[in-house]
């Protein structure tokens, strides 16, 4: 068929290179369209940021039904109000994990002491236990 339009090999190759170039131009158009502009931004910078001492909670030995509590002073180190929160990741399904200081809120540099309690349940396996606890404090 491209034979019956175009005829001989030198059209088709000249028809080919025009649709080609046809192609290209349109991108180099497009690319034309294309343009960007640099914004600058700005702002304050607000610090959250909760420590706790000490570092780590320790049960030590707990037997099945029991309950065991250990203490942490919580800081704000940042300059705004947080509301704290806690989530025990981890935390065996035979322990169940409760604190004081849900919806606390821990103003700057305003020590707040957090009571955790640890309860095992009457079917807790004997041996080691560990999990991790975050607490949270989030911008009021």
């Amino acid at each position: 068929m491209l034979n019956h339009l175009f005829g001989s090999n030198k059209l088709r190759s000249i028809v080919a290179f025009g649709i080609v170039m046809c192609l290209i131009s349109a991108c180099v158009v497009f690319a034309a369209l294309n343009t960007s502009t640099n914004l600058s931004g700005s702002g304050n910078i607000v610090g959250i940021g909760i420590s706790s001492n000490p570092a780590s909670l320790n049960f030590g030995n707990l037997t099945a039904g029991n309950v065991a509590s250990c203490t942490v002073v919580l800081s704000n180190s940042g300059n705004i109000n947080e509301v704290l929160s806690m989530v025990a990741v981890g935390l065996p399904s035979y322990l169940s994990l409760a604190w004081n200081c849900s919806g606390v809120v821990l103003a700057p540099l305003a020590p707040q002491t957090a009571l955790f309690t640890l309860t095992a349940s009457n079917v807790a396996p004997i041996g080691v236990f560990s999990f991790n606890v975050v607490v949270t404090g989030t911008q009021v």
